[in-house]
């Protein structure tokens, strides 16, 4: 399959926060995201915007980047919050009658197996991503990061991979990284291992 994949909002224009910053865990978990569908065999493209200097440039930035490729689907991935009342896992699509609805069901199903309460599926034709991309768009909401629950559940690796479980029906091996401070200067490397490895 074919995917567009981007974290919402950017660091000039942040979305929410709470126990964790969106925008600092949006780009996490994109990045795994990406790099477990590539190493499935899907082509992923990053459609992420961190240049735009307002709400309304930085959505039209990722729609211009998702539009530009012909892609099965378009990811959002964001983080929800409503004052630490809120909790759970929901998507968003432009209608229930397509891919992206069903895909986002899907979606949904995977991260509550985490724990996390179903919100299900809705839609929602005002948001300007799911509204303004050519390919049928999904905007998720991994969990709530003000909610004291949600932040204790969350764990980037654990959800990416329910996310690629979602989005392909496979399962993702685990995504081994280098600590910040170990250049390739100094000699760190990067160790990709598979979860059927013993």
């Amino acid at each position: 399959m074919i995917f567009n994949v981007h974290g919402g909002h950017n660091r000039i224009v942040p979305g929410a926060s709470g126990y964790f910053s969106e925008v600092e865990e949006d780009r996490k978990v994109k990045d795994l995201v990406i790099t477990k569908l590539r190493q499935l065999g899907h082509t992923v493209y990053d459609c992420t915007d961190d240049a735009g200097t307002s709400q309304n440039q930085n959505l039209a930035n990722i729609v211009a980047k998702c539009n530009a490729h012909k892609v099965d689907i378009d990811l959002s991935i964001h983080f929800n919050a409503s004052g630490g009342a809120g909790y759970g896992v929901e998507a968003y699509t432009y209608d229930n009658l397509g891919s992206a609805y069903k895909t986002a069901t899907a979606l949904v199903n995977a991260i509550s197996e985490l724990g996390f309460r179903n919100r299900g599926a809705k839609v929602n034709k005002n948001y300007y991503v799911v509204r303004k991309t050519v390919a049928p768009a999904i905007l998720l909401e991994c969990c709530f990061c003000d909610n004291a629950q949600d932040a204790a559940k969350y764990n980037a690796e654990s959800m990416a991979n329910a996310i690629v479980k979602g989005l392909t029906g496979q399962t993702a091996g685990t995504t081994v990284t280098q600590p910040a401070n170990n250049s390739a200067a100094s000699g760190g490397f990067l160790v990709r291992v598979k979860g059927d490895l013993n």
